[in-house]
């Protein structure tokens, strides 16, 4: 059952959430939040809910002491400025400027206007995601049996320097990305080979095959095996376990 919730019903939510897939929390409120689960599937998605929570507060509450004793390390040194005695090893604060105007009604409202967007404002640090492909469903009636070939991984290739120059520029480019692009896998050739030991990397992300849309786990169905293929180097995807359809 905990198997069959976790791949049956958590990824595919996970998936579901795209740019958010980070967010275990709102993978697990679209479970319960979903009409056609069962009451055990619900009732396990909000006790995880309730879990990461409890987490979350805890995290919540230790940042909200370090700020309260940051505020009153901050009250000890204003309070040496006004009876004319400065903490030891401080630096007398300099003058502040004349105050400024009192901000309108407007500018002086609460920054709640993101909650109805945002349910999930705070920046979650524990069961944080990184979805690694969009996910594959197996439709054949009776399902996949054991060590059956799927298929190839297909890509474009780069050498080392090239792939990391590339992953540079990107990265630049695209400085707040939540999610990294995982759609790209090593190819080693090994060191009995003639030419000797040798890696590219294989970036499906623009040229491939289905076989690069399949999403990581740590517990796969699945496993990428590297064969020889016509005398040339090839990485074939083939089932570690029966998979079943659905």
């Amino acid at each position: 059952a905990r198997l069959e919730f976790l791949e049956r019903r958590l990824l595919p939510a996970i998936q579901r959430q795209e740019c958010n897939g980070w967010d275990m929390v709102a993978a697990l409120q679209d479970i319960a939040d979903d009409p056609t689960h069962g009451a055990t599937t619900v009732a396990a998605a909000e006790l995880l809910i309730r879990a990461i929570s409890e987490l979350d507060e805890d995290e919540m509450q230790k940042a909200e002491k370090k700020r309260q004793k940051r505020a009153e390390t901050a009250n000890q040194i204003d309070k040496g400025e006004d009876g004319k005695k400065v903490r030891r090893g401080t630096r007398k604060p300099t003058p502040s400027p004349s105050p400024s105007p009192a901000p309108s009604a407007e500018e002086s409202k609460p920054a709640e206007a993101d909650d109805d967007t945002n349910p999930h404002p705070f920046i979650r640090s524990h069961f944080r995601l990184h979805p690694k492909g969009v996910g594959v469903i197996c439709i054949r009636p009776g399902g996949i049996p054991k060590h059956t070939f799927v298929a190839d991984y297909l890509g474009e290739l780069y050498p080392p320097w090239r792939w990391f120059e590339k992953q540079d520029v990107v990265k630049k480019h695209n400085p707040n990305q939540e999610l990294p692009d995982f759609y790209n896998i090593c190819l080693e050739r090994p060191k009995e080979d003639a030419l000797g030991y040798d890696v590219v990397f294989v970036e499906a992300a623009r040229r491939s095959s289905f076989a690069s849309r399949l999403s990581h786990s740590c517990d796969p169905n699945c496993s990428n095996i590297i064969m020889s293929a016509g005398g040339k180097l090839t990485i074939a995807m083939y089932t570690t376990r029966h998979i079943h359809e659905g």
